[in-house]
């Protein structure tokens, strides 16, 4: 009776772990990778599976790189100018997408053999879909940004300055008061002469501002005008030859205002005597 039950529980180890080492074809192809490209498998592992990977290009020609990646972007084995990988083993910790990366920098392109396996870890999972689907779903971003409000207001009072005319004044200025000879045609020296001024220009100071609003002016010829002058002046002057008496004046308005001008007016008058 003893010697049966040992033999009994021999017999379970054993189918125990000849389930564990058998092997599960996931995939069995072969591909082409063109010139200067890359190719990829994806395939779903369950939890605890064991992946079991077979390599060989078919002329034993180097391809730059073979990987595989956990999902998305843990690698789990890298290598380098391979033509063969032979019954490399990969752990499977957690359920999840598998990638299987072939890159192929040569002009030429390589044929390639691939065997891929998986031992599952019991016997719940030995049915396990390596098959992958992607599903696209829809999703919410939300998108934090900064908003400025008015939480109050504020009156600020600024001091400004205002000027206005208390007073304005205009008078009369004469700028040129002379007697000017013409000689007649005959003499040597010319019949023509000129006479030349300049009206007072615009000023600003301080708060007094002078500005030339009007300018006026008064030409007599002979003895009767310069005497018609002299008197409008109290003034008498005796003349012996004959000349040409010209007058000229200014009205300004004086005011403190800031407006003025500034600029300087000049003037000529010509006379022909014939």
């Amino acid at each position: 009776m003893p010697g049966k039950f040992i033999f009994t529980l021999f017999c379970i180890a054993f189918s125990m772990q000849s389930f564990s080492q058998q092997s599960i074809d996931v995939t069995e192809q072969t591909i082409k990778i063109k010139a200067m490209k890359e190719e990829e498998i994806q395939l779903g592992f369950a939890a605890g599976d064991k992946i079991v990977f077979n390599f060989k290009e078919v002329n034993d020609k180097e391809i730059k790189e073979v990987e595989i990646l956990e999902y998305p972007s843990s690698s789990k084995y890298s290598d380098f100018k391979v033509s063969k990988v032979e019954n490399k083993i990969v752990p499977v910790l957690k359920q999840g997408v598998y990638i299987f990366r072939f890159k192929n920098s040569a002009i030429n392109g390589r044929v390639c053999k691939i065997l891929i396996q998986r031992i599952p870890a019991a016997e719940a999972t030995r049915n396990f879909s390596t098959a992958v689907s992607w599903v696209t779903r829809q999703d919410t971003t939300w998108n934090i940004f900064t908003k400025d409000v008015v939480v109050g207001y504020d009156t600020t009072y600024l001091q400004k300055t205002k000027k206005e005319i208390v007073s304005s004044e205009q008078k009369e200025e004469i700028i040129l008061d002379k007697n000017e000879r013409v000689h007649s045609e005959t003499n040597a020296n010319g019949n023509r002469t000129s006479v030349f001024f300049s009206l007072p220009p615009n000023s600003f100071t301080g708060s007094t501002s002078v500005k030339v609003i009007a300018w006026a002016y008064w030409i007599g010829v002979g003895n009767e005008a310069a005497a018609a002058w002299q008197k409008c002046n109290g003034r008498f002057r005796s003349r012996k030859s004959r000349w040409y008496s010209l007058s000229l004046r200014s009205l300004g308005n004086r005011h403190n205002s800031r407006t003025g001008h500034t600029s300087l007016r000049r003037g000529c008058f010509l006379f022909d005597c014939r």
